[in-house]
Formats: C-alpha cells, structure tokens, sequence
C-alpha cells in the first residue's frame, strides 16, 4: 500500500480524460488541501473507483480554512468503496471571502464527501457518484454520527457540526453539496450504500 505523510495533493486524474481507474489501498496524512480529489472538469471521467483507502487530516497547508478528505469537481461516474476519513472538528474555521453569508463559505473539514461546482466542474445528466461503506471520525477515531451533525448543508454561522445529506436512494451519509457551486440539472447524482 502507498503511504503518504506530507503536504501533497494526490489526485486523479492528472487532468487528461481518465476512464477505468483503480486508486486501491493508500494511505495519505496531512495533506496540503483536499486529501483524494477527482478534477474531471467538463472531461466527463468514468469507470474511476477509489477503495479501501484513508485520509487524515487534510488542508493543513491552509488550515482552518480549506481541505476536506474527499472533494469532487466535475465527472460522470465514480465509486468511493469503504474510504475511510479522519477530520478534525474545527473550532474557528476561516469562511471563504467569495461566499459570504452562504453555506457554501465553509470550505474545510464540513463533511467527508464534497462535490463542487467550481473549476469547470460538470456533473453530467446520467451522472453517478457510488458511496459504498465509509468511516467518518474525528483525528482520535471517534465516530461523527448522522444525528448529532447538520443535514444538507453547513450552518451559515458555524456550529462545529459535521455535514450529512441523504442520497438519491435514501440513506443518509456524509457529504454534502456547496450550493452556490452547482445548481440545475448539472447536479451529482448519489447514491449510498452503509
């Protein structure tokens, strides 16, 4: 397995068009900004599976104020498999400049799973997004629970709590979707699976 302790940025893809692509089994800590991340832009990427994998701590290059342990931003199919994200509980998080007075101004440490809208992203009619099993806790390996965090989005004035959002099918899992990013039919289909 590949282990990784310093500020990187581990993505996939590169930014050419990747189809069928298998990031399985790593390990990274204290990353300088999102920990796993997909920039498929308007690239359409598909058939890109992430599993069995762990992110700790990330953004700690910008801390309190970007980095979350999974981030999308545009694609048209990926599965997430038992990924397993250990974030801090932040106390005094630094709200984005460009989106005040929105949910959409807390960009570090709200939840598991973001998808964003920004950076060209395009979440394509058809689009799925697969959660199939995840581990959320705090950097000690304590457990965030659905009911004691937020749905749908972060509070405007934050609360500390952890954001959670029900899927397509129903099931309550931990992401949520910025809504000043991504509106209309460009939104990301998801589905979750416990």
């Amino acid at each position: 397995p590949i282990q990784q302790r310093c500020p990187h940025h581990p993505t996939t893809p590169p930014h050419p068009k990747v189809t069928s692509a298998l990031v399985s089994n790593v390990w990274f800590e204290s990353t300088g900004d999102d920990t796993f991340a997909v920039w498929g832009g308007d690239k359409n990427e598909s058939a890109v599976v992430w599993q069995d994998s762990v992110a700790i701590n990330p953004g700690i290059l910008r801390p309190d104020w970007y980095g979350v342990c999974v981030a999308t931003y545009g694609l048209y199919e990926v599965a997430f498999n038992n990924i397993t994200c250990r974030t801090p509980t932040l106390t005094n998080p630094i709200p984005d400049p460009n989106n005040s007075n929105t949910p959409s101004r807390w960009r570090a440490d709200t939840s598991a799973f973001v998808f964003y809208g920004s950076f060209w992203a395009s979440y394509p009619t058809g689009n799925t997004i697969n959660l199939n099993g995840w581990h959320f806790e705090d950097l000690d390996g304590n457990g965030y629970l659905s009911t004691d965090g937020t749905m749908d989005a972060p509070s405007v004035e934050w609360d500390g709590k952890m954001t959670w959002t029900t899927s397509a099918n129903g099931v309550v899992a931990p992401f949520y979707i910025p809504d000043a990013d991504t509106t209309g039919s460009d939104m990301p289909h998801i589905v979750a699976y416990e």
